[in-house]
């Protein structure tokens, strides 16, 4: 199962080519990471990382580009789980433009799970972990 987002290609995030600058991307991964939170977990980011003291900071990211992206078009990013480990958790992320259902990236983001008292690695709590384990799609 993927969680599912639509966002729009917004002025602000294209170059002089007319096309999304590149790190836009990761700006639209994470934006579907914070709504796959709120809406596919039940669980909003920001009180996940408040109130729990839970940490997922970004210890690898990679991408591929397939196809531009415009002004206007309308995307969707789907988001799984590719890997679950002690401390650390592996997302896939497919950006596709919604009118043709065209891939146009694909990214893999790993997130190390930390206390945020702390900043130590710390194992994933066991009801976020089954959460996340609902989008579980292996490679």
């Amino acid at each position: 199962m993927r969680y599912k987002t639509t966002l729009l290609v917004r002025f602000g995030d294209i170059d002089h080519a007319g096309v999304v600058y590149y790190p836009r991307f990761f700006n639209y991964l994470h934006m579907a990471f914070e709504d796959f939170f709120r809406e596919g977990l039940g669980r909003p980011f920001h009180e996940v990382i408040d109130q729990r003291k839970i940490g997922f900071p970004i210890v690898h990211a990679e991408a591929d580009f397939m196809k531009v992206l415009k002004y206007g078009d309308r995307i969707r990013v789907e988001v799984y789980l590719v890997r679950a480990g002690r401390s650390s958790l592996t997302f896939g992320f497919d950006v596709l433009r919604e009118e043709e259902d065209t891939l146009c990236a694909r990214a893999r983001i790993t997130n190390a799970t930390i206390d945020r008292t702390t900043f130590r690695a710390a194992p994933c709590p066991e009801d976020l972990k089954a959460l996340f384990l609902r989008y579980y799609e292996p490679d």
